[in-house]
């Protein structure tokens, strides 16, 4: 049989058979829905609502000028300095964070912003959490800090922990969990730049006669629009400091990126019979342009023969398809099929979308007018019917490409059938977190540590990991034909 390219414009469509639902009917009468680019994509946005935020070119800079930090500044110096050109000409808006629950501007160009002169880091404490959920509630836009991550809320407060030498207010919480895990869990990505430097101990070394080992970090915030897009990317805050600190990794300089959102799917196949084995009949085909899901139509007579067949011996429909990982802190990751069938909700759906205005009707004795008739309300998101016993998922461990296989005992269908194939993900592990915990401490005197960095970090990415388990990385829409 001859496969059929279908155009990829919302406005052609392909019409299909009559769908009926199980019991023989659809809610009361036969329904044939034209199934096209425009309703898939419709409905693949009610079953995984597009994280929507508004491109804007705004930049946030949050500088901490608490106490400490002069020497992390100095540290850095040359960098920021090449930032601050860098960012030249852009809209950024620099803030200084300290003791103020409300970070004031702060003119980059004035001398209150001499990276080098120690005598504008004083500030007692560094309420840094205000700044923190500042830029993490904007995901629309890149942020940076540049910070000790020591934060001192009240500089009066002594609290006695275990095994630091005094009381002391530092904060030894991993009070920067949540904010990190939202970002993440949003699609955007964290780009941690860590500076190694030389300061006293100011909080129980009175004579500060000796310097410690410890790290400032420039922590940079890349929406997933821009973190998404390679050309957009190239030209990031986080891509020019990437190569600034790669050029600076003599002095011992360190980075570590966090994405949730980094498994990229490519697709070894085109038209007529995209990513679909050669072997198998396709009927129709179709991809969107932004490759967000792909539709095939198959016989169920034609998959029976290819289960059949056995001179074949690739039995998966699907064979082309890639889907990568490339989370940073994962390892492990295995792939899963949830499959639905979702012959009704489209019908619904299609329903609402071809259903005739409303028509208003004027009373010519009142002259008052009425409405009648119209689209009904708008459908809710319908997930579908559970169907475990169709598909099979295989991961070809060579070619790293995820196939798409009838189930061994797949007898046919009998009634025209479509169904959802959501590519998951399954049981990831965390890979090892030795380099990033040995880079983000706070080093004291007595070999006493702030470890509230590494365990934000640590505890925010294992609370993603746990929610990516399931996470859907690629949407198939299989119609079989009884």
């Amino acid at each position: 049989m001859k496969r059929i390219t279908l155009p990829r414009v919302f406005g052609i469509i392909f019409a299909l058979t009559p769908i009926a639902c199980s019991s023989g009917c659809l809610r009361g009468r036969p329904v044939d829905p034209a199934i096209d680019e425009g309703l898939l994509t419709r409905y693949s946005d009610l079953a995984h609502p597009p994280v929507k935020a508004i491109a804007t070119s705004e930049i946030d800079c949050y500088l901490d000028y608490s106490r400490g930090m002069g020497e992390g500044m100095r540290a850095t110096a040359n960098i920021n300095a090449s930032l601050k050109d860098f960012l030249g000409g852009r809209s950024v808006t620099y803030y200084k964070v300290g003791a103020s629950e409300d970070p004031p501007r702060v003119d980059i160009t004035s001398p209150a912003a001499n990276f080098n002169d120690l005598n504008n880091y004083t500030d007692p404490m560094s309420r840094l959490k205000v700044a923190l959920d500042r830029m993490t509630a904007k995901k629309d836009r890149v942020s940076l800090f540049v910070t000790d991550f020591e934060r001192i809320e009240d500089g009066a407060l002594r609290q006695k922990l275990a095994g630091a030498p005094a009381p002391h207010p530092i904060d030894a919480s991993a009070w920067g969990q949540n904010d990190f895990k939202e970002w993440l869990l949003s699609g955007n990505r964290i780009d941690i730049f860590a500076m190694p430097f030389q300061k006293p101990d100011y909080y129980f070394d009175q004579n500060r006669s000796k310097t410690y080992p410890n790290w400032v970090y420039t922590i940079v915030f890349t929406p997933a629009y821009i973190a998404g897009d390679d050309r957009a990317f190239k030209s990031s805050v986080a891509s020019f400091l990437i190569d600034a600190y790669g050029k600076d990794a003599g002095t011992g300089s360190r980075h570590f990126s966090y994405t949730a959102d980094a498994f990229p799917v490519s697709h070894g196949g085109a038209a007529p019979g995209g990513d679909a084995n050669e072997s198998a009949i396709v009927q129709e085909f179709a991809a969107p342009q932004d490759r967000a899901f792909q539709f095939y139509r198959f016989t169920s007579k034609d998959l029976l023969a290819f289960q059949a067949d056995p001179a074949l011996q690739d039995k998966r429909i699907i064979n082309k398809l890639s889907v990568k990982q490339q989370v940073p802190f994962l390892s492990n990751v295995q792939f899963g099929l949830k499959v639905y069938d979702v012959t009704q909700p489209l019908a619904d759906l299609f329903r609402v979308a071809t259903a005739p205005a409303p028509e208003v009707v004027v009373d010519v004795e009142t002259g008052k007018s009425k409405t009648s008739g119209g689209p009904p309300s708008a459908v809710a998101f319908d997930p579908g019917q559970p169907a475990d016993g169709v598909f099979d998922v295989v991961y070809n461990v060579s070619s790293g490409q995820i196939g798409i296989k009838l189930k061994p005992d797949f007898v046919g269908v009998s009634r025209d059938t479509v169904y959802r194939v959501d590519i998951v993900a399954a049981s990831p592990d965390l890979k090892d977190f030795g380099e990033s915990d040995g880079v983000m401490v706070l080093n004291y005197r007595s070999g006493y540590q702030i470890r509230s960095l590494a365990e934000s970090i640590r505890f925010a990415i294992r609370d993603v990991a746990g929610a990516m388990d399931g996470k859907v990385l690629y949407t198939l829409y299989i119609k079989i034909d009884a």
